[in-house]
């Protein structure tokens, strides 16, 4: 079964937010009383949508979300970096059961996948095991009940709040004709613009590792914007890595 998902950012000036949505078509009708492999119906199905963060040296998982396939999911962000989201659809046990009792169609699986009760599991070979979300990550799809879709994204949103709270400090300093500060905040203004750019530009051509090792290097948290944000601009937090 072809599965698509929607991901939709959220948030207002301080916060950050990405909606995931189940956008598949592809279901069987609710009154379809013949099988068909890898494709079942809505009522027969469980989403999962499982969020990771990609750090330079490491990738982990930061949520898990289990609903109903027409339900949405709400992830907040609280740190800049590159996200992907895996979007899974199980059928659930009930569904299990009677293909068991019916039998003929699910033995033309490889492996059977599904849910029940935020638990996952696979029968194989007439046994049935208890499994963590990593195994249906890792599994090629192929010849079983998994229907998956992933989708990237790529955030800057705490870089940029730290660049424009910057702006409206040099701003602020222009039209109260005070220059003290002024060199240094506005070496650090163009710094911060020259590394969202070439963020942007690496993200926009696919180079998801690049441009992590470029905010990486960009070191904002511990470095520019931490300091700003202690000294200069008087503002709390910028989700950025501790």
């Amino acid at each position: 079964m072809e599965v698509k998902l929607n991901i939709c950012k959220l948030g207002g000036e301080k916060s950050c937010a990405i909606r995931i949505s189940d956008a598949t078509t592809d279901f069987l009708p609710e009154d379809s009383s013949t099988p068909v492999f890898q494709r079942f119906k809505r009522s027969e199905v469980k989403s999962i949508d499982v969020v990771r963060f990609n750090a330079v040296n490491e990738t982990k998982i930061l949520r898990v979300f289990i609903s109903d396939i027409d339900l949405s999911n709400v992830f907040e962000i609280k740190e800049d970096g590159w996200y992907d989201v895996h979007h899974i659809v199980l059928p659930t046990k009930e569904w299990f059961d009677k293909a068991l009792e019916d039998g003929g169609m699910i033995y033309t699986y490889d492996t059977v996948y599904y849910i029940d009760n935020e638990k996952f599991y696979k029968y194989k070979d007439a046994v049935t095991t208890e499994i963590c979300i990593e195994e249906i990550l890792e599994r090629n799809p192929l010849n079983t009940t998994i229907s998956v879709a992933c989708q990237n994204h790529f955030s800057i949103f705490y870089l940029m709040h730290c660049y424009i709270l910057l702006a409206e400090k040099l701003l602020s300093i222009n039209l109260r004709c005070e220059s003290d500060q002024l060199s240094e905040l506005t070496f650090n203004r163009d710094v911060l613009w020259m590394a969202i750019n070439i963020i942007k530009y690496s993200v926009e051509f696919g180079d998801l590792e690049g441009a992590t090792v470029r905010l990486s290097k960009l070191n904002y948290c511990n470095g520019l914007c931490k300091k700003l944000n202690n000294d200069t601009l008087n503002i709390s937090g910028c989700g950025c890595n501790k």
